[in-house]
């Protein structure tokens, strides 16, 4: 815990690993727009008395274009990848996450499991990786970016999954990216 009670702020990267069959099976043919809607909440605005941070989002089925090279920080997220291992690693979907705030990873990860969240397997750290290799790693999964949060700016890439409606109840200002 910080000052105040607060959480310490995140930076850094990590994956949010699913099983988009287990999550379909448990009656959620769209599976993107599940895992989003348990995991947005975790980095609105609403939830802070302070500015979100600054995060870029990707996401996607994992399809690596080689034998990937997953980072992970410690015994639990080896685990992680063990149980994505055992269940299949093409029965995942991703949601990659890099940058800095308020937002703690790891107290969203709690916040999924303890939530009894369908089809969610845990949360890998990319310790030491900084946005470029984080970037190269999730082209090297075919992940493409899917969205920015910039404080309360949610600026669209390849995002459709959650409405517009939706995102400004939790505080976001969404908008389409200009590209």
């Amino acid at each position: 815990m910080g000052l105040f009670g607060k959480t310490e702020p995140s930076s850094g990267g990590v994956l949010f690993w699913f099983n988009w069959q287990e999550i379909s099976d448990g009656g959620h043919s769209f599976y993107g727009a599940y895992v989003y809607k348990q995991l947005l909440p975790h980095f609105a605005p609403n939830r802070e008395q302070f500015p979100t941070g600054y995060y870029v989002f990707f996401d996607g089925d994992f399809l690596p274009q080689g034998p990937a090279q997953i980072p992970y920080g410690g015994a639990e997220e080896a685990r992680c990848l063990e149980e994505v291992r055992r269940q299949g690693a093409d029965r995942c979907y991703l949601v990659a996450v890099h940058g800095m705030g308020p937002v703690d990873f790891a107290e969203v990860d709690r916040g999924l499991r303890g939530g009894d969240v369908v089809g969610y397997l845990g949360i890998t750290s990319c310790p030491g990786i900084d946005f470029e290799e984080f970037y190269r790693l999730t082209g090297s999964m075919s992940l493409p970016i899917a969205f920015q949060i910039r404080g309360r700016a949610f600026q669209k890439e390849s995002f459709g999954f959650v409405s517009d409606e939706a995102l400004r109840s939790m505080g976001f200002e969404p908008s389409e990216s200009e590209a």
